[in-house]
């Protein structure tokens, strides 16, 4: 029997690496792959339950409201090695970019894993402190010496957690995201159905979709759009997701006087349907790896702006627009009023992903990477 365990650092719905993991479980346990979950920080029992019906052995290191900091994971080593001691062979898929990530590898390494991958899926903020990057280089150095084989979703997010020395070698494999296509193609009817639920009729709809957190930046994207909806005052701001960060997200929104004019929806199941509702997709993030939302609204043919932190290679499937942050609030609502303009023609954009970025794809992709590490004599 195929086996793989996956490692994150967390399970909260709505993440990109969720859905990553997700996206990548039901792939491959179409081909006949066993899969085994391990949480190490905080959770959401009812994803975790919902894993579960689908027959994935999901084991969880806390309770599910503690974080797994380098620390924490330093002073519970040994409980840590007694939660993820295992078969030697089995295929380990590390998900996570946190510092604690030293602390996993070396505990694996002890245990007499063979096969010790380590996926990074994002990139570095630009105002990292000194030293953050100085543990980051140790990561690098760490990591390029413990792990198996090094995966990221992005060359952004590769040279974000692995060695440039190791990547122009060839030693780290880029593996894109995949996500449904079916699921997320643009459909008129789910757009008006959508339109109705939300009682905006004919307004021209900026949505941005994901946790409500720091690295997004949505308080800067307020501000993008108290500018914008001057201009157009009949324009609606739609936040998808939920997040630490909504109150203060409500606040900021009061205060520049947009009151009715932006909506959150919180956490939502039926996300493709958000997408067919909106006229313009934003993500002013500032940093990101191979945002998911961003392929999801690609795949739903919407015009996208989004920020220079988000990677050149997930704009190519469709209309996107990069911009920097530090153009400043004028020139992101003349992005969104330039989208406003163009003409669209959504139905068929799925198409300019199949290949590339379908779950499909993604699955392949993994089995691959799997086998040639799995049959590999060095690693015995």
């Amino acid at each position: 029997m195929k086996s793989v365990r996956y490692i994150l650092s967390t399970m909260c719905d709505g993440g990109g690496v969720e859905s990553f993991f997700e996206n990548a479980a039901a792939q491959l346990m179409r081909a006949g792959w066993t899969v085994e979950l391990a949480v190490l920080g905080r959770y959401d029992s009812s994803l975790v339950q919902r894993h579960r019906k689908c027959g994935i052995a999901v084991s969880c290191f806390t309770d599910g409201t503690k974080k797994d900091t380098f620390f924490s994971l330093l002073f519970q080593y040994p409980a840590l090695k007694r939660f993820l001691r295992a078969e030697p062979g089995l295929i380990t898929h590390m998900n996570t970019c946190s510092h604690s990530v030293v602390i996993v590898l070396h505990c694996l390494k002890a245990l007499g894993c063979r096969v010790r991958i380590l996926h990074s899926h994002t990139s570095p903020a630009e105002n990292l402190s000194l030293l953050r990057r100085l543990r980051y280089a140790a990561v690098r150095q760490y990591a390029q010496k413990t792990a198996t084989k090094m995966v990221a979703c992005s060359k952004a997010a590769a040279y974000f957690l692995f060695p440039q020395k190791q990547i122009e070698a060839g030693r780290v494999t880029i593996l894109s995201n995949g996500i449904e296509l079916e699921r997320f193609a643009f459909d008129q009817s789910r757009r008006a159905v959508q339109r109705q639920k939300l009682g905006k009729g004919d307004a021209w709809i900026i949505g941005a979709v994901g946790r409500l957190e720091e690295e997004k930046n949505l308080e800067y994207l307020l501000c993008c759009f108290a500018v914008f909806q001057k201009a157009c005052p009949d324009a609606l701001l739609l936040l998808v997701g939920e997040g630490s960060l909504r109150g203060k997200l409500e606040q900021k929104a009061r205060e520049l006087g947009l009151g009715p004019r932006v909506a959150f929806t919180g956490r939502v199941q039926n996300v493709e349907d958000y997408f067919c509702a909106m006229d313009l997709f934003v993500m002013p993030s500032r940093y990101e790896g191979m945002p998911m939302a961003l392929l999801e609204a690609q795949c739903s043919g919407l015009p996208c702006v989004v920020s220079d932190g988000v990677p050149p290679e997930s704009c190519r499937f469709g209309n996107v627009t990069r911009l920097a942050l530090k153009a400043g609030c004028k020139a992101w609502a003349d992005a969104f009023g330039e989208a406003a303009r163009a003409q669209q023609k959504r139905q068929e954009a799925f198409r300019r992903l199949i290949g590339a970025a379908d779950v499909e794809t993604m699955g392949k992709a993994l089995c691959r990477l799997y086998k040639d590490d799995a049959d590999c004599e060095s690693l015995a």
